[in-house]
Parts: C-alpha cells; sequence; structure tokens
C-alpha cells in the first residue's frame, strides 16, 4: 500500500497536492458499483461482506490442505447464483460442504458436494463423487450423479420436459422421492423411505427398495431379460393387471410354470389337464376315501354303494379331478361323473368289462347289466388274499 506522509511544515499549495493524491488513491465514490448504495468506503466494504456479487470467477482455496473446502451461510440459506448460461464448478479434489440451505440458478459441477440443509438446482446438477445433503433436495434441470446419491429430506429430480436423470452409484432417500425427468436411469440400488413417484419413463438397473408407495406414471422396466433378475412381491395387488395388446403375452413357460392358481372366474380356452375326469362337490355321510362307488341315498345327498340300486349309482370318488365344479359347497366330496378314475373292485375284472355297483362301495363286472356306470381300461385278478383292488375305469 502507497504512504501518504504530510509534514507540519509543507506550504498548503503541498498539503493539497497530497490530499489530491489521497482521494487519486481511494478513487471517486461515483465509479462505485451500482449494486452499493453506499457514499464511503466503510459502508460500501459492509455492503461487500453481507451481499457479495462478483462480475468474474471467484476461487475459494483449501487453506488448510485437509481436503475439504466449506462454504457456511450465517442466514437460513447460502445463495450461490449464476446467469443461464454460467456454470458454478467445485472441482477441487476433496469434498465441499454447504452448512446452510445451497440454491443455484445455473449449472452446478462438483467432484463431492455435501449439503446440510436444503438444496435447490434450477439448471444441471453434475457430480463426480458423493452427493450428500441432509434435508430437500430440488433440481429442475439434468442431474448426472457419477457416485452415490444420499438424500436426508424430499426430493424433486427433473422438470417433465426433456431432462434426463442419471444416477452411477446408490441412490438413498431418506424421505419421499418424485423424479419428473423425461428419462431416468438408476445404474445401481435405490432405496426410498418414503413414497416414490417415477412421473416418465425409467430404468433400474439393481434392487429398488421402497418402504411406502411406489408410483410409476411412465413406462418402467425392471431387470434387463436375463435369469438372474428377479422381481419380488411382498405386499398383495389391489388393481387389475392388464396386457396392454391383445392375446400376445404369456404368464409362465412350458419349463417354469405356476404351481397354483386361485381364482374366482376363469374366462379362456383351457387346452389342457393333468387329471382325466369331471367331477362335482356333493354332500356325503361319510368321507368316503378315493375309488369308492357312490349312489345317491342316506343322510344326506350321497352314501356309499351297497349293491342293491344300481339305478342310484352317481359316480366314484375322485381323488384329483380335472374340472371341479360347485367347489364352493361346504363340507362336500368330489365325485367324478365322467372321465377316467380309480375304482374299487370286487373279483375278476377284464379289460373292457362293464361295472355295475356291489356291496362296500366296490364295483363287479357284469356285462349283460342294463346299468353299468363305468368300463374298465385294466386287468385285476382276484385272489384268496386279495379278492379286491383297484383298476383304472371310464365313468359312462
Amino acid at each position: 500500500m502507497a504512504v501518504i506522509n504530510v509534514n507540519t511544515s509543507n506550504t498548503f499549495e503541498e498539503w493539497r497536492v497530497k490530499t489530491n493524491e489521497v482521494a487519486t488513491l481511494v478513487g471517486d465514490d461515483s465509479g462505485l458499483s451500482s449494486r452499493f448504495t453506499a457514499t464511503d468506503i466503510i459502508s460500501a466494504l459492509n455492503e461487500i461482506k453481507v451481499n457479495s456479487e462478483f462480475d468474474n470467477q471467484i476461487d475459494i482455496k483449501d487453506q488448510i490442505g485437509d481436503g475439504t473446502v466449506i462454504l457456511a451461510g450465517e442466514s437460513a440459506i447460502m445463495k450461490l447464483s449464476a446467469g443461464a448460461q454460467d456454470v458454478i464448478t467445485l472441482n477441487q479434489n476433496g469434498n465441499a460442504t454447504v452448512a446452510a440451505d445451497f440454491e443455484a440458478i445455473g449449472t452446478v459441477s462438483a467432484n463431492a458436494l455435501a449439503i446440510v440443509s436444503n438444496a435447490t438446482v434450477g439448471g444441471t446438477l453434475t457430480s463426480q463423487g458423493l452427493l450428500t445433503a441432509n434435508a430437500d433436495i430440488d433440481c429442475n434441470g439434468l442431474i448426472n450423479v457419477s457416485g452415490s446419491l444420499t438424500v436426508d429430506g424430499n426430493t424433486v429430480l427433473g422438470n417433465q420436459t426433456t431432462d434426463t436423470v442419471g444416477i452411477g452409484g446408490i441412490a438413498t432417500i431418506g424421505n419421499g422421492l418424485t423424479v419428473n425427468g423425461a428419462v431416468t436411469t438408476l445404474n445401481q440400488g435405490l432405496t426410498v423411505s418414503g413414497a416414490a413417484q417415477f412421473n416418465n419413463a425409467f430404468t433400474m438397473g439393481d434392487t429398488l427398495t421402497v418402504a411406502s408407495t411406489f408410483t410409476a406414471n411412465g413406462n418402467t422396466v425392471l431387470g434387463n431379460s436375463t435369469a438372474a433378475d428377479l422381481v419380488s412381491f411382498g405386499s398383495r395387488v389391489n388393481t387389475a393387471i392388464v396386457p396392454n395388446a391383445n392375446n400376445s403375452y404369456t404368464l409362465g413357460t412350458s419349463a417354469l410354470k405356476w404351481s397354483t392358481v386361485h381364482a374366482t372366474t376363469f374366462s379362456g380356452t383351457a387346452t389342457t389337464a393333468n387329471y382325466a375326469d369331471l367331477a362335482e362337490l356333493y354332500l356325503s355321510d361319510f368321507a368316503y376315501e378315493a375309488g369308492t362307488v357312490v349312489q345317491i341315498g342316506g343322510e344326506e345327498e350321497i352314501t356309499i354303494c351297497d349293491g342293491k340300486a344300481n339305478h342310484s349309482i352317481l359316480g366314484v370318488v375322485s381323488a384329483y379331478p380335472a374340472y371341479l365344479m360347485n367347489n364352493q359347497l361346504e363340507n362336500g366330496i368330489p365325485v367324478a361323473l365322467k372321465g377316467r378314475v380309480p375304482v374299487k373292485v370286487g373279483g375278476t375284472i377284464k379289460k373292457g368289462d362293464r361295472l355295475v355297483g356291489a356291496p362296500e362301495g366296490h364295483a363287479v363286472a357284469d356285462n349283460e347289466a342294463c346299468r353299468s356306470f363305468a368300463i374298465a381300461l385294466k386287468d385285476f385278478k382276484a385272489t384268496k388274499k386279495n379278492p379286491t383292488g383297484i383298476v383304472e375305469a371310464v365313468i359312462l
């Protein structure tokens, strides 16, 4: 700094010259930026301290070499403002921490950015490392995070136009997540403790965990069609599942089948069945085992065949009906009315014999009877040791 010495012995003219030198050194207050209202040096410095705006690049360096630069606002918010074409760059090798709210009107590029409070970015947000916000984050422009994203508060990403959202690492959201980006790509896991809503297309490359409601209003792709990708449902589905094209998609394959499908109404074409009989539930006076010949009578609707009323033979108790009618009947037993089932028989049976009712729920061969109920499909040789057995027969 220049030093101007004024001696008491100086003449008035010397005083005038030296005073003008001081004025030249300080400058004319009319040249002060219109952004400031002060008319003296001290007031102008105070205004700069309270609200600093600069027309060119500002470098905030790591003074102690610990790899951390802290931007701390004493008031409620820490603003970094740039024009639409300008970029706010945090490119030092360590971390940048904002202790208050972070608001950027222009584009933000950061190696690693940690925000203690809320974050609002109007332009592009790019982070090559970990992006952490302990409160809300709201970004209306392009988002590209090569590392992980951790937000403890609510998160809004994108503005539903042409913005893309890309997160290369793991994203962890402590509260709700709303993604408005036109295209969203999550290459690793996403964990949302609150509700998650995707309003446009998104691609999930790894595990998606949402503790509350998950809403995807756009196209949704889960997995990449490989055998390693799994989608697990731990909850129930409370809406209709409708394909986007008629008669175009398959549920399961010939090699990977569903175990059991429970439904109230089936509307379609059944092309195959594992079993071979048409059965219906009837109330019975006893829980008779499969293969028992039953007839109308007893204390309920049906009872075991006694061999005296062949005109009342209804059918045979079925073990595995191919199609079961009246299945809502409580305490009913399935009786095969048509098709192929095992039948209890007594005496020798030859394939092709007609079967009629006999005592104790058995059938016997009688090719002369006018009221046979089945035809044997296999032989059975009765012996003294085994006078009864079971043969496959077709219920007529």
